[in-house]
């Protein structure tokens, strides 16, 4: 049995689709049978005879507390920059350095929003502002 090149070639090909195929069933299986995606319910338990849930018997989920949200970390990082003037830029690299900052490219947008959002509410306000490619300028508002 002689074997040219070419036909070696294209067996090795072969069988290296035959293998990417299996591998590929094998993540899938691996993803299906994970346990920590499997859905166990109890609902059952709790129907009766004509079908209607009996409320007192199902489990609430435990309250996780609040989640900080962005507004949050950025309220609490202003508060820090004491009355020094600052700009959407330094409340963005403050958060970089802090680890809390996002890569998406909208991010600096949410940013600027956010920092409207807390001018609004009285915690900082404008002390310059800006226009084209001139930023705003902010300062915390300091509490007496």
């Amino acid at each position: 049995m002689s074997f040219s090149l070419d036909s070696l070639v294209l067996m090795a090909e072969e069988k290296r689709k035959e293998l990417e195929d299996i591998e590929a069933a094998i993540r899938l299986m691996k993803r299906l049978t994970n346990p920590s995606i499997a859905v166990e319910t109890t609902i059952d338990h709790s129907i009766d005879g004509s079908g209607l849930i009996d409320i007192t018997e199902l489990e609430e989920p435990n309250a996780a507390g609040a989640k900080r949200t962005l507004l949050d970390d950025t309220r609490e990082l202003v508060e820090r920059f004491g009355d020094q003037e600052f700009t959407v830029s330094h409340v963005e690299a403050a958060l970089k350095k802090l680890g809390k900052a996002s890569d998406a490219k909208n991010f600096k947008n949410r940013l600027s929003m956010l920092v409207r959002t807390l001018s609004d509410e009285g915690v900082i306000e404008r002390t310059f502002e800006g226009s084209g490619k001139i930023p705003h300028k902010y300062r915390c508002v300091m509490k007496k």
